[in-house]
């Protein structure tokens, strides 16, 4: 005798919810593995941008480290001259002032200007491409003392004038600083025909820039400035030429003072009590 078999049946409501959880657990597991593959690939992500940029700090401080030789100086002024003459047919001397501070720096470590221009003419690189006409290289040597000259001026005027009266130490740095002309070897001939104006420009700037003169001490300082750059454009002749020198000659003297100057607060260790720095020259029109 056989017993009946019992047949049982789901309802389709549960059959569909069974699928339904099914189908839902093995979405979620799907989306957890998203998320963990696309969490792994974002801390890789964040793993190689940390090494890059340590790799890019290394590379900043093996740079930082690189020592600074002369031939290294004449490079720098002879790919910046150039650039130099280029943009400031723009009306902008930024390049300019990377010229005057290699220059600078050639000053710095006392390389005598003879030995400088002939340094930055036997440079390997030719970043006009060309050889440069004698025009150009004339109006390069002409920057390059006049940057000297006026440091120089400002170290006389500083140093020479403003710390040694009566002491006997200010004579001690003259006769020091007159020996770095010497050595330097800037010429009598750039000095008798340049020195006057140039150290009426040191003397203008560096007042104006110290924040030190009044209305009419400035007004003064630039008449003189003016005077005597029409001495010298007299005495050369008055061409168109010898005025368009003049301009680079007052340009370059004048950015010289102001590079002085800007390295001079940048390497300021002495930081007052409200931590704001070093004075800095007056605003006109800042303050009333």
């Amino acid at each position: 005798m056989t017993l009946p078999t019992e047949t049982r049946h789901l309802p389709s409501s549960t059959i569909s919810s069974y699928s339904y959880s099914t189908s839902t657990s093995e979405t979620r597991s799907l989306t957890l593995q998203q998320l963990k593959l696309s969490a792994d690939e974002n801390n890789n992500e964040a793993k190689a941008s940390v090494e890059a940029k340590s790799k890019d700090e290394n590379e900043i401080d093996e740079l930082e480290i690189i020592e600074l030789t002369d031939d290294k100086i004449a490079e720098m002024i002879e790919v910046t001259f150039i650039k130099a003459c280029f943009q400031l047919a723009t009306g902008y001397v930024d390049v300019l002032k990377l010229f005057l501070a290699s220059t600078s720096a050639a000053y710095e470590r006392k390389i005598a200007l003879p030995a400088l221009i002939q340094s930055v003419d036997d440079c390997p690189a030719n970043t006009a491409g060309r050889d440069l006409s004698q025009q150009e290289l004339e109006v390069r040597q002409m920057w390059i003392m006049i940057c000297y000259l006026t440091l120089h001026t400002i170290d006389r005027l500083e140093y020479g004038e403003g710390e040694g009266e009566g002491e006997g130490e200010g004579s001690s740095k003259e006769v020091d600083i007159m020996k770095d002309l010497e050595a330097l070897e800037i010429s009598k001939e750039i000095r008798s025909q340049y020195g006057a104006l140039v150290e009426a420009i040191v003397r203008r700037d560096l007042e104006s820039l110290g924040g030190q003169q009044g209305e009419g001490e400035s007004e003064s300082e630039s008449e003189s400035v003016e005077e005597l750059s029409k001495d010298v454009v007299a005495k050369s002749g008055g061409d168109a030429s010898a005025a368009a020198l003049l301009g680079y000659v007052v340009k370059v003297s004048s950015l010289t003072v102001s590079n002085a100057m800007e390295a001079r607060l940048a390497n300021e260790k002495l930081i007052d009590e409200d931590a704001v720095g070093p004075p800095r020259p007056n605003i006109p029109g800042s303050y009333k």
